[in-house]
């Protein structure tokens, strides 16, 4: 489902355009998903805080498109990825 839902976030912006989200600094799952589907953390970090927990949030971007022809993001990890979605 969440590859889904950020594929079609990637094809609905234009690819010119770099993408950014924020991510739960302990959340190593969610954040090794936007790792394969090509972000990165870009080193900015928030704290919040949620009922009185503090929770640190990192801000992960992924860079625009490419040249034409050039493979970038899924299309580049497509040959590493194997059919239960682990990496290879």
């Amino acid at each position: 489902m969440g590859q889904a839902l950020l594929g079609a976030v990637h094809e609905a912006v234009d690819p010119g355009a770099g993408v950014e989200l924020w991510v739960l600094r302990d959340n190593a799952r969610a954040r090794r998903f936007y790792e394969l589907a090509g972000y990165a953390p870009d080193g900015v970090e928030e704290q919040e805080d949620y009922d009185g927990v503090p929770v640190t949030e990192l801000r992960y971007r992924r860079a625009p498109a490419g040249p034409p022809g050039r493979p970038v993001g899924r299309q580049a990890r497509q040959r590493s990825i194997s059919k239960d979605g682990l990496a290879r």
